[in-house]
């Protein structure tokens, strides 16, 4: 069975998936896990780090760091925030951020790999049906 596209031809090359995603290895497959495993331990090591974080800033107290540059009256830039309470929440946004592009990355792996999945299933059943066709002409 070729494939071809809806006017006859073969799809262009830009078209096709890369092979890498038409046959993928083993190896390949048991990377895609090993980096979606590694991602999630990322993502609780971050979570981690965050909780600390929070934790010693509460016990630090949201005191100014005696930096008063572009402060009025020991608030930075009039937003009712300290420095130090800009730099907690910029490092969480900064490891939620992180977490994030992780959870993608791993999103997309599975994705990767599901793909490589059913287009094996798809061959297979495109083999069958062939298979069956040529039974079906034997006999008629």
């Amino acid at each position: 069975m070729s494939r071809a596209g809806p006017t006859g031809t073969s799809p262009s090359s830009a078209e096709a998936p890369s092979r890498s995603l038409r046959n993928p290895s083993a190896s390949t497959l048991a990377a895609a896990e090993a980096l979606a495993a590694a991602a999630a331990a990322a993502t609780a090591a971050t979570a981690e780090t965050a909780a600390r974080a929070a934790r010693d800033s509460a016990a630090a107290g949201d005191a100014h760091d005696g930096d008063d540059a572009g402060c009025v009256g020991g608030v930075s830039g009039g937003g009712g925030h300290s420095h130090r309470t800009l730099a907690s929440r910029r490092e969480k946004n900064r490891l939620a951020a992180k977490r994030c592009r992780d959870r993608k990355q791993a999103h997309l792996l599975a994705l990767e790999a599901e793909l490589s999945k059913q287009q094996a299933a798809n061959e297979a059943l495109a083999r069958h049906v062939e298979a069956l066709v040529g039974l079906y002409q034997q006999v008629c």
